[in-house]
């Protein structure tokens, strides 16, 4: 009986799945995006806060990495509120 690595194992798994559903990253760190929402909570960003209205805001992607236990993950963070100048 052969022996494999469980990490190997798994990783031949997804990579499979990848392949099978054509699953793309197309992150890029810098990326920009707007998102529309309804404040029901005060959020800051800058010096303005604003709430219990809808309101457009701005998002930037950032690839964090935390130096305690090495983790790394993508996040999302508010650059700037939208306004709608007609």
């Amino acid at each position: 009986m052969v022996s494999c690595n469980p990490s190997l194992i798994l990783y031949i798994v997804i990579k499979r799945f990848n392949m099978r559903c054509k699953i793309v990253d197309n992150r890029k760190e810098g990326q920009d995006r707007i998102i529309s929402k309804y404040l029901y909570l005060p959020k800051r960003i800058g010096n303005e806060r604003r709430w219990l209205e809808r309101c457009k805001i701005k998002q930037t992607l950032r690839y964090m990495f935390d130096v305690t236990c090495g983790a790394t993950w993508w996040e999302w963070r508010d650059k700037e509120w939208v306004d709608n100048v007609l």
